[in-house]
């Protein structure tokens, strides 16, 4: 009886600290919406291009220190949904940099391919703006 009061009184107070958590994480999306709606489209574009690039060079640096140390690594699908974000070309700098999946064909072809994919999007968007 006792234990399930216990155990009962835990759930609680972990209810209440996640709540206060979603409070505070609803308070900074609300607040990060009304300043990216403030910003010019493309300091917006630049500040998330920034923001995702940053994301996955530091993703890039774990993983190959993650291979070194044969500890959890990062998975192929991830750096390249961080590619397709928009992390690209920051993610195949890094790569050969730091000579990190250089060898995996899927990697040297895949990311650059991304990359052409996301320039000829904007070359497109771009051209058709002038037309």
């Amino acid at each position: 009886m006792l234990r399930a009061a216990i155990k009962s009184e835990l759930i609680a107070s972990a209810n209440e600290q996640w709540e206060k958590i979603w409070k505070v994480i609803d308070t900074l999306l609300v607040e990060a919406q009304a300043v990216a709606f403030a910003l010019p489209t493309s300091t917006f574009a630049l500040l998330y291009l920034a923001a995702v690039s940053l994301f996955a060079v530091v993703l890039t640096f774990y993983d190959k220190h993650a291979a070194k140390k044969n500890i959890w690594r990062v998975k192929e699908r991830t750096l390249f949904i961080f590619a397709a974000l928009g992390g690209s070309a920051a993610i195949l700098l890094t790569m050969l940099a730091i000579r990190h999946k250089t060898r995996h064909a899927k990697f040297m072809v895949g990311i650059p391919l991304i990359l052409a994919l996301q320039i000829a999007v904007i070359v497109l968007a771009f051209d058709s703006r002038l037309a």
